[in-house]
């Protein structure tokens, strides 16, 4: 597979993109970069029950909160493990270490008091649900803000006379791939501070492997956001 040669480059590598659209382009990096302690910090990571009591069973969780996330729902448990905030909804105790009595309902609070005595149990705040990124839940107004680098990637594209490394086309596939797509796109479509130009300018990736590129890029996401 080739990569597709483009029309020559203009005569300066850097007149292919206005001021306005290359601070709108590093503006939206900024934002990027921004948003992704955000979620780690403001977010809460679903998780499983079984990952729950593996985290018990090794000594990295010694505390866990309830809280209904929804009305007459099953109570929701949330722990800390590595500075990352963790829950697990509570249907999900049918897949538990330890046998459920068959004619009693056990609640996560009493299974977990009865199997792990020293975990210390309280009610807790609820974890952000109202938006969620892969397997992450936030608050709506920080994917709001990841949604800005999104449309301000599909403006620059729109108005750059030229892109490096990839045709239009090319990045207009990877664009979609939210969040690190347009990551990608802001940083190695133009001239960026700290990113070397590219040694063969005129030589840039097609639409057709932009697109399998792509699509490679989902299951590596989905991996990242599990």
């Amino acid at each position: 597979m080739s990569l597709t040669l483009s029309r020559p480059l203009p005569a300066e590598l850097t007149n292919f993109e206005s001021p306005v659209v290359r601070r709108t382009r590093w503006a939206c990096l900024v934002i990027m970069f921004l948003c992704f302690p955000l979620v780690a910090w403001l977010g809460a990571k679903e998780s499983s029950f079984a990952e729950l009591e593996q985290a018990i069973y090794e000594g990295r969780v010694t505390e866990v909160t309830t809280f209904a996330m929804f009305e007459d729902s099953a109570l929701t448990v949330v722990w800390q493990e590595g500075g990352i905030r963790h829950f697990t909804f509570g249907y999900e105790l049918k897949h538990s270490v330890y046998p459920l009595p068959s004619k009693h309902p056990t609640t996560v609070v009493d299974y977990l008091r009865q199997h792990y005595p020293d975990v210390s149990i309280s009610p807790g705040d609820p974890v952000p649900h109202s938006a969620s990124v892969g397997s992450w839940y936030v608050p709506i107004w920080v994917l709001g803000l990841l949604v800005l680098p999104w449309v301000g990637s599909m403006f620059v594209l729109n108005r750059m006379l030229y892109t490096w490394r990839g045709t239009r086309m090319a990045w207009v596939w990877l664009i979609w791939i939210m969040p690190f797509g347009s990551l990608l796109f802001l940083a190695l479509s133009g001239p960026t501070p700290g990113i070397p130009h590219p040694r063969k300018p005129h030589a840039r990736i097609g639409g057709f492997l932009g697109f399998f590129l792509a699509i490679l890029l989902v299951p590596l996401l989905k991996s990242l956001y599990s």
